[in-house]
């Protein structure tokens, strides 16, 4: 089997890392394991021994054929899907524990996927660019901290669980790559009331992250506000105009969402 370039297929080789991802995950014997992307089925083996029950999706249809005629385990379950169109609500009833080594031209796409449906998630254990995997557990003022530490940082509780060498992996890629841990959390950090108005915000106000947070939101067409209506959105929030989005938490992002003058829009 050669993996697809068109497809971002690099796949883990390392006996070694594949049972420390597998162990990472903590998954019992009552744990639904979702594997996306299973590709030849070195990690779904690993997983398989641990949880009760294994859904493995696969889109590529050649490395459908090897799962099926190589990976006979009675509790895994093979499924042909694509992970961007998967209704992931109807493949468990119980919340289930996500584990992935994503292609990297999709992965951040994937994550957003599974974040809107949290609520058939416990733990995502998603493996990813090094790179990437800064930028999903970025500190608030760091220079990694954007648009993904401030989305996902509402819902879950994130941490790079280990970082995993270029040389394990077949193809090798060109850089190293990161398994990040999310902790689906039972509730927001901070109450919001509109999840798209509250990504939209922290789009707008990362687009430009050398502007001041006033000038970033005000030149943004998606929130519909001029500037005045902006500082004043901003102060009603508590928030000054002229400080940078990186200084801003994912509490304060949510406040500026509850505040939204939606009459001035």
């Amino acid at each position: 089997m050669r993996p697809r370039k068109r497809l971002g297929q690099h796949f883990l080789t390392h006996d070694g890392y594949l049972g420390a991802i597998a162990r990472a995950a903590n998954l019992t014997r009552n744990d639904t394991a979702l594997e996306i992307g299973a590709g030849i089925g070195n990690l779904t083996k690993q997983l398989a021994a641990r949880a009760g029950k294994v859904i493995a999706l696969e889109f590529d249809r050649d490395m459908l054929r090897v799962l099926s005629s190589e990976l006979n385990l009675p509790n895994v379950e093979i499924i042909e899907a694509d992970a961007l169109k998967v209704d992931y609500s109807v493949l468990s009833p119980e919340r289930m524990v996500a584990v992935a080594n994503l292609p990297y031209n999709i992965a951040t796409e994937i994550v957003f996927r599974l974040i809107d449906a949290r609520k058939s998630f416990r733990r995502l254990l998603l493996m990813t660019q090094l790179e990437v995997g800064r930028r999903f557990t970025a500190s608030v003022g760091s220079k990694d901290y954007g648009v993904l530490a401030a989305v996902f940082g509402l819902w879950a509780q994130t941490k790079i669980e280990m970082t995993v060498p270029a040389g394990v992996f077949y193809p090798r890629p060109e850089v190293d790559s990161a398994v990040v841990r999310f902790e689906i959390r039972d509730k927001p950090v901070a109450e919001i009331n509109s999840p798209e108005l509250y990504s939209k915000i922290v789009r707008a106000a990362f687009a430009h992250r050398r502007k001041m947070l006033m000038n970033s939101l005000a030149s943004n067409p998606s929130l519909g506000l001029d500037k005045n209506a902006v500082i004043a959105w901003l102060e009603n929030a508590g928030i000054d105009p002229r400080i940078r989005a990186q200084k801003l938490s994912v509490r304060d992002f949510a406040m500026l969402e509850r505040r939204f003058p939606h009459d001035n829009k």
